[in-house]
């Protein structure tokens, strides 16, 4: 830390501008030669330069305590999210032996080393330290997204080539857990073992608000890619580990080419809920997006539940039947006073956009693919009507952008932004 020789730095400013304005008194008292005006504009001149300093000083020591502080509050707030995670893993005993718990940090930052140690040994802890700063290819990018992509890729190794795990659940410090999270996980692991179609299982709905949902037993396939608290194997780690990218690792995730026309699992109603607001991200979509969103409250005993109908054949083949059968209606405004399920088509990325903007979803596509979306076709719920949002046969596809080394900028609801197709990370927001 640097604190005290910024408090030094300090001192000695506001010294030497005391010593300056007392002489400058004694100017004014005795009456000025030239000789004296030139050495008091002089003293002036160097007086406002000091304070100007000491201003900069003043503002740079502000900033690195409301830091300090900040990474105090998130230490804390991650310690009291992992004594959480522990008491949904306890509540079953054979938890710790299906799925024993990990603290992974990136960096050296003492407080979270000593909160991670103060947890074992009933969790493990690793740590990794970059070799070297890793170089941006755009100098306004953030070079967290660097790290994070730098850090995903060393514990998937570490778990899957070193520790030879078949499975692996990852989570984000910032996340808390519903009580039948591990339950949930648990059922859905042989659907990944059982269905070659899969690539991952997720906790999270990105339409998963409280407004949207409702049924906290439904599971879909999604062909959307959601994080936020997912499994993964370790086939499917190996299939991609060599392409892995050097940042932007969940867009480079969500590619078609990376996918190769696999889905996910996910629930109507999230098993996490995000409570980070503040991050790499600068909590861009939180507050209309993740802070709404529903985390389940219900013990569900999945291992009892039959998830039979997600396996693919039989899962595309009811949801087209129910697809098809539902009315189709010709505006969002009629969609929303509807009862019951009904259809809404969109023509294009554009109209999409537009549909969702009256329903106040969030709008983002990726590499052509809606957020949560199976097969094109978006479901959420709005008061008495289940809304199945689908191309229509006129669909136009969009012009896909090249994800692998820039975001693509999108506006607060996730609306690409048109004109400034790609660019580096920025104020306006990318994800």
């Amino acid at each position: 830390m640097r604190t005290g020789q910024l408090l030094l730095l300090l001192g000695a400013a506001l010294f030497l501008a005391l010593q300056v304005v007392v002489f400058n008194g004694y100017h004014n008292e005795v009456g000025l030669t030239t000789q004296q005006v030139a050495k008091d504009t002089q003293l002036e001149q160097q007086l406002a330069l000091v304070l100007q300093e000491n201003t900069k000083l003043k503002g740079l020591y502000t900033k690195l305590e409301e830091q300090l502080s900040e990474a105090e509050q998130q230490v804390k707030k991650a310690a009291e999210e992992v004594a959480r995670e522990q008491q949904v893993h306890g509540r079953d005993g054979s938890n710790r032996q299906k799925f024993p718990l990990y603290i992974s940090q990136d960096g050296g930052h003492e407080g979270v080393h000593d909160m991670a140690l103060t947890y074992a040994p009933l969790i493990r802890y690793l740590n990794h330290i970059e070799d070297a700063e890793p170089v941006k290819r755009g100098k306004k990018e953030n070079v967290a997204y660097y790290r994070i992509a730098n850090h995903y890729k060393f514990f998937m190794k570490t778990f899957f080539d070193c520790f030879e795990y078949p499975k692996l659940i990852i989570l984000e410090d910032d996340m808390e857990l519903a009580i039948d999270f591990f339950s949930y996980f648990g059922a859905t692991a042989g659907l990944l073992d059982q269905d070659p179609s899969l690539y991952c299982v997720s906790s999270w709905n990105d339409h998963g608000q409280d407004r949207f949902v409702r049924n906290t037993l439904q599971l879909y396939r999604s062909d959307f890619f959601p994080g936020l608290g997912w499994m993964l194997t370790r086939d499917t780690w190996r299939g991609f580990r060599e392409d892995w990218p050097d940042s932007y690792w969940d867009d480079w995730i969500r590619l078609n080419k990376t996918r190769q026309g696999r889905q996910c699992i996910r629930p109507e109603v999230c098993r996490t809920y995000n409570f980070g607001e503040k991050g790499s991200s600068k909590g861009f979509f939180y507050k209309r997006f993740l802070a709404p969103i529903r985390l389940n409250d219900v013990d569900v005993d999945w291992a009892h539940t039959d998830l039979s109908y997600l396996q693919p054949d039989r899962y595309a083949r009811e949801f087209e039947a129910t697809y098809a059968a539902a009315p189709l209606v010709a505006s969002p405004e009629v969609a929303m006073s509807a009862k019951g399920d009904v259809r809404l088509f969109y023509d294009s990325q554009e109209h999409y956009e537009a549909i969702t903007a009256v329903f106040g979803m969030l709008r983002e596509w990726k590499d052509g693919v809606p957020r949560a979306a199976y097969k094109g076709v978006v479901t959420v719920f709005i008061e008495q009507a289940r809304i199945f949002i689908g191309p229509s046969p006129s669909f136009k596809p969009p012009k896909l952008i090249d994800l692998s080394d820039k975001p693509v900028l999108v506006d607060q609801t996730g609306a690409l932004l048109r004109g400034r197709k790609v660019g580096p990370l920025d104020d306006l927001g990318a994800a």
